[in-house]
């Protein structure tokens, strides 16, 4: 497996400097095409029980095709001299911003976003990570916002005995091959070592097989937050990206995230690589 198409979902309303960055990095080490989207909805006709002025709502999407022109702009210069290796998709529409990229990805290995904090105010604009994680049916990798580049010395991956864990190991294989190091790290009680211990011998024999040299790391839990022993583990072991399943369900047609998925697409430390 390679990442021979990259999509990258540029946000409005801020740069998008060290996204297109590391996505250029992966671009250039992957040889692969790049497709830039980006979406939003306008404002709707009723706000709030209250019916909004027609010129409101111009005034809206003139803005909304302004930033969107900004962000095309910032692509396309970032990928100057490839005009045959890019392409750019964009949609002003009612459905969720996160529907129009999982649609898109399709066309997508792999997708690369930024860890922006969701804003349940602004959905418009600030859509929530856990959707397009959990929809597009692709590996997705998640920028630090202010990411100067990308790190892939050492990668770290968070174990557990499930499909997503077992998916998002072989969706990062291409990046596994990279990195100088990587952890298989599993948290678990103290009475689960030894399954533990035999699941993560396997993986790593796996991708032994692979070509790619694999510690095991066994962490005992503690009671209390998961997501917090899990980022500790991951500072302890120096993590530029790490590897993990995404955990969560549809209630509703809103997407639950559980706290270590949620904690691992905000997190300004390090990138994440998630599968659902």
């Amino acid at each position: 497996m390679m990442y021979q198409t990259i999509m990258v979902h540029l946000k409005l309303s801020h740069t998008n400097t060290g996204l297109l960055t590391v996505v250029s990095e992966l671009a250039d080490r992957f040889g692969s095409r790049i497709v830039g989207v980006v979406a939003c909805q306008p404002i709707p006709i009723v706000y709030c029980e209250v019916p909004l002025p027609p010129t409101l709502m111009e005034e809206d999407t003139k803005e909304i095709r302004r930033e969107m022109g900004l962000a095309e702009a910032e692509f396309r210069a970032a990928f100057f001299g490839k005009p045959n290796q890019i392409e750019w998709r964009s949609s002003i529409g009612l459905e969720p911003t996160s529907d129009f990229v999982a649609r898109e990805a399709r066309c997508a290995d792999l997708v690369v976003t930024s860890a922006v904090s969701f804003d349940p105010s602004d959905t418009a604009r600030r859509e929530n990570p856990a959707q397009i994680v959990l929809q597009t049916g692709r590996p997705v990798l998640i920028v630090p916002r202010d990411a100067p580049g990308l790190k892939l010395n050492r990668m770290t991956i968070a174990w557990k005995e499930t499909p997503e864990a077992r998916r998002a190991v072989a969706d990062a294989l291409p990046l596994l091959k990279t990195a100088s190091h990587v952890s298989i790290v599993h948290l678990a009680p103290e009475r689960d070592r030894h399954d533990a211990l035999a699941g993560m011998k396997d993986v790593a024999g796996w991708l032994d097989r692979h070509g790619i040299v694999a510690e095991v790391i066994f962490t005992p839990t503690t009671q209390g937050d998961d997501a917090y022993q899990l980022n500790e583990a991951l500072e302890n072991n120096r993590t530029d990206v790490v590897v993990a399943g995404a955990y969560g369900h549809s209630r509703l047609r809103q997407w639950v995230f559980g706290g270590v998925t949620r904690d691992l697409t905000l997190h300004a430390g390090y990138c994440a690589l998630l599968s659902h």
